[in-house]
């Protein structure tokens, strides 16, 4: 009973761990991993102004337009700044095992031909380019 639930958990567990590596690779997800770069910046505003709070953070990067300032490149790195459309999807898709397989027997045929002497070539046809004899 213990190993059915360990694998139940491990099932689980394997497929939240897929399913993070397929959205974090193949969606926009991959943003989140940026989250230090925005805390840092923020940090870095919060030195320079005291009075900026999270909320004039992210009014100022994310609904003012693109600023260019003096850390108009640092502004670039943080998450959700630009959108980068490379999606690579892999797609597996199970063999079709339903295709039924029939034995063809083959016939063979036999094909008589009659001769026709109408078709035969003879000398006789030659004898035009012949030069006349006396």
């Amino acid at each position: 009973m213990m190993l059915f639930i360990r694998t139940i958990n491990m099932r689980k567990i394997t497929a939240i761990v897929f399913l993070f590596l397929y959205l974090s690779a193949n969606t926009e997800l991959k943003q989140i991993f940026k989250l230090p770069v925005f805390v840092a910046h923020y940090l870095e505003h919060r030195q320079n102004d005291r009075n900026i709070g999270l909320v004039d953070f992210i009014v100022l990067h994310y609904f003012s337009g693109d600023i260019k300032d003096a850390d108009f490149n640092r502004d670039q790195q943080l998450p959700f700044k630009r959108i980068c459309c490379t999606v690579y999807i892999f797609l597996a898709l199970p063999a079709d095992n339903s295709a039924v397989l029939h034995h063809i027997l083959f016939q063979e045929e036999t094909v008589s031909f009659t001769f026709s002497p109408q078709f035969t070539s003879s000398s006789f046809h030659l004898l035009i380019w012949q030069p006349p004899k006396a």
